[in-house]
């Protein structure tokens, strides 16, 4: 059985431990969950708060499973796709402001 050790405390481990048993310090990242709920947490987080949908997404893509790339692939599409509506929404608003702060502007200069 080939064993490893913990960086922390340097106690043998098993290469299928998840935490050292003596000291508790995480040996590696659990796997991430890809149930259904966790799909729409995870892709509700990447429309809502855009910038962060990548970090949210990272740990998915680092998985060796194919349907946690697929999820991680799917929240970052969708992280770019509510940044680029989020730009282009502000760049309408900044439009209109300055439409109409120019036609007050006008009004006033006879």
């Amino acid at each position: 059985m080939n064993n490893s050790t913990c960086p922390n405390c340097h106690t043998a481990v098993r290469p299928t431990d998840y935490y050292c048993f003596n000291c508790g310090r995480n040996l590696k990242p659990a796997a991430k969950s890809t149930s259904t709920s966790s799909q729409i947490v995870l892709y509700l987080k990447s429309i809502i708060l855009p910038p962060l949908g990548i970090w949210y997404a990272l740990p998915y893509l680092r998985q060796n499973s194919q349907k946690a790339k697929i999820i991680g692939v799917v929240a970052i599409v969708l992280t770019f796709l509510s940044l680029a509506i989020a730009f282009k929404l502000a760049q309408d608003f900044m439009t209109t402001l300055n439409q109409q702060v120019n036609d007050a502007v006008n009004l006033y200069n006879f």
